[in-house]
């Protein structure tokens, strides 16, 4: 009985209804939208730099004020990793021993290490610390020659 009740207390909508409704709700989306892409475009994050309120449309990325250096024609830049057996068995086995220091951050597990093809070893992108700079320096010393090590390492700002 109770379904009859209900289904008699509807009452149909109109044409002006009809538009009304519509009008809200897409005004709504229209709305909800609107605010999603400003959120985006002016969204923060920590990076590197230590600025946690700096827009997202100035940094992409976590290392793209290094990446600005990079552009350089004469900085030397991953792509610049030689081929040959003995350039990759050293940067493969420098990036082995890096890794495998736990108590190394994320950011010396990722640097950038380039051994061109006379063994000269480049060694770039953020760490941490001093003593993480330091440290993969050593493990690329201990393993290409301290002769054949160039350090670009940079320390990043600490995290707010």
């Amino acid at each position: 009985m109770e379904s009859k009740n209900m289904k008699s207390e509807l009452k149909p909508v109109n044409g002006v209804q009809q538009r009304l409704l519509l009008t809200v709700v897409v005004g709504g989306i229209y709305v909800l939208l609107a605010t999603t892409i400003a959120l985006a475009e002016t969204s923060t994050y920590n990076d590197h730099s230590g600025t946690a309120s700096e827009p997202r449309a100035r940094y992409q990325r976590d290392n793209s004020g290094v990446n600005v250096r990079d552009r350089n024609s004469k900085a030397i830049t991953a792509d610049e990793q030689k081929n040959n057996d003995s350039a990759i068995e050293t940067t493969r086995k420098i990036r082995q021993a890096v890794v495998a220091k736990e108590e190394l951050s994320t950011y010396a597990h990722n640097v950038k290490i380039i051994t061109d093809q006379k063994g000269m070893v480049t060694l770039r992108g953020p760490v941490r610390s001093t003593a993480e700079k330091q440290e993969i320096e050593r493990i690329a010393a201990d393993i290409a020659g301290s002769s054949n090590v160039r350090n670009e390492l940079e320390i990043a700002p600490a995290k707010k």
